[in-house]
């Protein structure tokens, strides 16, 4: 569904009055799937899908997506670990994105200092 929806229909579908939190969630496990994950975070967040977006950080980590993974973390007001930031690093620097791999490296060592300090 989503890939046939251009980025104005999906923001209209966003914004509709009559969108419930169960079709917001299909929407966005759609979106997901289509590829569409900023999107697919808008969805979930609107639905008040928290399963939906935990669902949706291990496949951040694995893209390297730091700014999708902080984003995500922070609507549900949780704290990554610094093992989850490392990692993150890590496949950041091996997909080639070294400014997602510097940032999630810094958000590990803060961590660290956060919890020893």
């Amino acid at each position: 569904m989503s890939a046939e929806l251009n980025c104005i229909q999906r923001r209209a579908l966003l914004n509709a009055k009559d969108g419930t939190p169960a079709r917001l969630s299909e929407a966005a496990s759609q979106m997901a799937a289509d590829g569409f994950l900023p999107e697919a975070v808008d969805f979930y967040h609107k639905a008040g899908d928290e399963a939906g977006l935990k669902g949706l950080l291990p496949r951040m980590i694995e893209e390297g997506d730091y700014f999708l993974f902080n984003r995500i973390n922070t609507l549900l007001g949780r704290k990554a670990s610094p093992d989850e930031w490392d990692t993150l690093a890590g496949k950041a620097a091996l997909l080639g994105k070294q400014t997602f791999a510097a940032k999630a490296g810094e958000r590990a060592e803060a961590s660290r200092a956060g919890q020893t300090g």
